[in-house]
C-alpha cells in the first residue's frame, strides 16, 4: 500500500485498514490511544493492575471487532464504549464474587503533572488529588463516568452522549447531579 507522507490518516481511516488485517495500522491506533484509555480505566476502576489488563482487553476487542466497525461512528466514541462495557462487566463480576463490597479506593495518579516546585506544594497537591479521587469514588457509576469523560478525558457533551448512549440533556443532568454530590461531600 502506498503511503502519502503529507496525508494525515484519521482514526477512522486506520480502522478501515485494521479491518483488512493491517497490523501496522492497528499498532498506530494503539500508540495513539493507549495512554488515554489506560488513564480513563484507571480513574474509573481505581486499580492500576486492573486498568492495565482492561486496556489490553479494549485493544483486543478493537482488533477482533474491526470488521464490525462502521466509519459513520467516531472511532474514539466506539473505543470508549468498549472500555466502559468492559469496566462495567468487571465491576459486576466483582460484585457477584462478593469482592466488590465497597467502592475501590482510587489511588493517587502518578501521571498527574504538577508544576509545584517545593516539597510542601507537591505534598499539598498530592493530598488534594487524593481527596478528589476519594470523593469521585463515592459517586454512582453513571455520574463518575460522566465526570471522568468530561473533565479528565476532555470530551464534549455530544461525545459523552454517544458513549453513554444517553441524550445530551441526560448527560447534562448527570453532570449537574455529580457536581451537587461533590459539593455536598466537600462541605462535610
Amino acid at each position: 500500500m502506498e503511503k502519502h507522507p503529507n496525508k494525515i490518516q484519521t482514526d477512522e481511516d486506520l480502522m478501515q485498514r485494521v479491518a483488512k488485517g493491517d497490523k501496522n495500522a492497528f499498532t498506530t491506533l494503539v500508540q495513539l490511544h493507549q495512554k488515554s484509555i489506560l488513564n480513563f480505566i484507571w480513574r474509573f476502576m481505581g486499580d492500576k493492575t486492573q486498568a492495565e489488563d482492561l486496556s489490553q482487553e479494549v485493544f483486543l476487542k478493537v482488533w477482533q471487532s474491526a470488521t464490525k466497525y462502521e466509519k459513520r461512528a467516531k472511532f474514539s466514541t466506539w473505543m470508549y464504549r468498549i472500555a466502559i462495557n468492559l469496566c462495567l462487566n468487571k465491576k459486576r463480576a466483582l460484585k457477584i464474587k462478593n469482592i466488590f463490597l465497597a467502592p475501590l479506593p482510587l489511588k493517587k495518579q502518578t501521571q498527574i503533572n504538577t508544576d509545584c516546585t517545593t516539597p510542601e506544594n507537591q505534598l499539598l497537591k498530592a493530598e488534594q488529588t487524593s481527596q478528589i479521587f476519594d470523593i469521585l469514588n463515592t459517586l454512582p457509576s453513571a455520574q463518575r463516568l460522566a465526570v471522568t469523560l468530561k473533565f479528565y478525558q476532555g470530551l464534549t457533551y455530544a461525545e459523552i452522549s454517544k458513549i453513554l448512549d444517553r441524550s445530551i440533556l441526560a448527560v447534562d443532568a448527570l453532570l449537574v447531579r455529580a457536581k451537587k454530590n461533590i459539593q455536598k461531600k466537600i462541605e462535610k
